[in-house]
């Protein structure tokens, strides 16, 4: 390894280069009840319910649209158009009819998607009636759309994680770079450490990806 640092070196490089490739595949999801052992009684439940009423009835999606500023002579149109809107919505298993409050402040309704909760299509539904269908159902209002519920929140988490991941991993090797440039004072050494660094954390997520995205190495 003495006389040829360089050909090992770049063995390594090679190597890490090829684990971290998986990681642009990368999906962030989250672990649900489908994911347990058919042992537990929630897995049981989950299969039942997707069984009798499809994979989404797992992960309602709740409808909620404040009215409080629409007058009362517009409420009814404002109810029509956003229930015709959400029954045209791409990915819907079902949706339930609008309710009011009782004070008729606030409407609700339920979506159902044709997938899983964990499911991709489910995270897009929810992106699409966050960006879309609800925006068109108020528009020319003064009403409000909003989407809750266990699985909006956590594909707003996800959503945030995604998009905070890459600052997160710069403020990491850059936190690295500086620590081991004030110990050893080396550019050199500081510098390489923080592409090390670049590559092992990419290599980490690839090698994830591969085992729990991909499957690999599973049964």
């Amino acid at each position: 390894m003495e006389h040829r640092p360089w050909h090992f070196l770049a063995a390594g490089v090679t190597a890490i280069v090829v684990l971290a490739i998986p990681a642009f595949s990368l999906q962030l999801g989250h672990i649900g009840d489908g994911a347990d052992p058919t042992s537990f009684t929630d897995r049981r439940a989950y299969d039942l319910m997707t069984d009798a009423l499809g994979p989404g009835s797992n992960g309602p999606l709740t409808v909620v649209i404040d009215q409080t500023s629409v007058p009362s002579s517009d409420r009814q149109s404002l109810q029509s158009t956003a229930q015709k809107n959400l029954n045209a919505v791409e990915g819907a298993h079902a949706v339930t009819p609008l309710s009011a409050t009782k004070d008729g402040d606030v409407l609700i309704g339920t979506v159902y998607s044709k997938e899983s909760p964990q499911n991709a299509d489910t995270t897009d539904l929810v992106n699409r009636l966050v960006d879309d269908t609800l925006p068109a159902s108020v528009s020319g209002t003064k009403a409000e759309g909003y989407v809750t519920g266990t699985t909006a929140a956590q594909v707003d988490f996800r959503d945030i994680v995604a998009s905070r991941l890459p600052l997160i991993i710069a403020v990491v090797v850059a936190l690295a770079f500086l620590i081991i440039l004030a110990v050893f004072r080396g550019l050199l050494v500081a510098l390489k450490a923080a592409v090390l660094n670049v590559l092992s954390i990419t290599a980490s997520y690839g090698v994830s990806v591969a085992v729990f995205q991909w499957g690999w190495g599973g049964p």
